[in-house]
């Protein structure tokens, strides 16, 4: 079976229900506008069909059924057996993701990508980080090279297979170029609606995990210290009525809430209409192996941000944000009071192009062409 197949990029789930796996497609664009022979095989899903058909229609793509993951295991190794790639590049954890071993000269190289470790999610249940550990042991493992989004990773991969040397690319995550638009119409109407109060803005998902209990001590404070402050939070999750019961019985309603689900295209005009952005950040296994997709979305929104000094978020930001001690609110306060001082005409220094997919799908171009491992059809 010949093994000039080109590269297969490898996804699971839908685009829409996972910002990790958004870099596989933006990748497989960018990689094949730069002449490089790719596929995809993904699962047959209309979010999928649909960014795929939007990014690069040229581009030959195979769609299994979704299925359960043992069954979408056999078929998705099957696939990739009877396409013959010479490399896989594989996004996602889990046993869906997993590919077989396979005989050496009929199985491809796989690259491997992780933006996280699941094993280091505290939430989850003693079983599922057991698996989540037994399944990340098989990918450090069996993977011929890796794409990583943090720092953390990339030692971790060093550590793990010191003989890899230049099998290894940080490759952080990025946003594209098209969904960071403010309409301005939009924009105005918030900041209308806010009635000249003060707002500090906190987009992510509802859970507990993310310490989205730490903006309910600092609408706590700031509901005795400034009336003025208006804390919004963006999203849906699995902890949202949670939330607003705390608020509603600690009397917050007044200074901090929590509104739901925002359609994407909305969240720039959100993010222009706020005058700072909040992310609280603290030091856990998790967050140290993350490269948190909303740091990106953020440092376009070119709003002074409040976080602390961790990881990729603190390496893209530098010294632009407000960092403060965590689980300090009076310190968190401070760092909120500086950032709001700071709104008319700040800048942190960041390029736009920097953010985007296109600047990592030319890093991984580069990367693929010191590998050797797949020929260029054109330039």
């Amino acid at each position: 079976m010949n093994r000039e197949g080109g590269l297969l990029l490898v996804g699971t789930c839908a685009v829409d229900q996972d910002a990790s796996q958004q870099k596989l497609y933006f990748l497989a664009a960018g990689l094949a506008h730069a002449g490089r022979p790719v596929r995809v095989l993904v699962p047959d899903l209309a979010a999928n069909r649909a960014l795929l058909g939007k990014l690069a229609p040229e581009i030959p793509a195979t769609f299994y059924p979704f299925r359960h993951a043992a069954a979408e295991f056999r078929i998705k190794n099957a696939l990739v057996s009877s396409l013959a790639p010479a490399v896989a590049y594989v996004v996602g954890l889990g046993l869906r993701s997993t590919l077989t071993a396979g005989r050496p000269w009929s199985h491809p190289r796989v690259i491997q990508d992780l933006d996280e470790l699941p094993s280091a999610i505290t939430t989850f249940s003693a079983a599922r980080r057991l698996y989540c550990r037994a399944i990340e042991a098989v990918a450090w493992r069996r993977s011929h090279a890796f794409t990583l989004a943090s720092d953390y990773l990339v030692e971790a991969a060093r550590r793990r297979r010191p003989n890899l040397g230049d099998k290894i690319l940080h490759l952080p995550v990025a946003i594209s170029r098209e969904e960071h638009v403010v309409d301005p119409a939009l924009a105005a109407a918030l900041r209308q609606r806010h009635h000249g109060r003060r707002v500090l803005l906190y987009i992510g998902s509802m859970n507990r995990f993310y310490q989205v209990d730490e903006l309910l001590e600092l609408a706590a404070a700031f509901a005795v210290r400034d009336p003025t402050v208006l804390i919004r939070v963006l999203g849906d999750g699995p902890d949202l009525g949670h939330f607003r019961e705390q608020a509603q019985a600690r009397s917050l309603a007044a200074t901090i809430a929590f509104e739901g689900h925002v359609a994407r295209e909305h969240l720039a005009s959100h993010m222009d209409a706020a005058d700072t952005l909040l992310f609280p950040f603290h030091d856990t296994l998790f967050n140290r192996t993350r490269c948190p997709t909303k740091s990106y979305h953020y440092a376009a929104a070119r709003r002074p941000v409040v976080t602390n000094r961790l990881g990729e978020v603190a390496k893209l930001f530098g010294e632009s944000a407000c960092y403060y001690r965590q689980g300090d609110i009076a310190d968190l306060v401070a760092a909120c009071e500086r950032a709001l001082a700071r709104r008319d005409g700040f800048s942190n220094g960041l390029s736009f192009e920097e953010l985007t997919w296109d600047a990592r799908a030319a890093a991984f171009d580069r990367w693929l062409d010191q590998l050797g491992w797949l020929p260029v059809l054109s330039r």
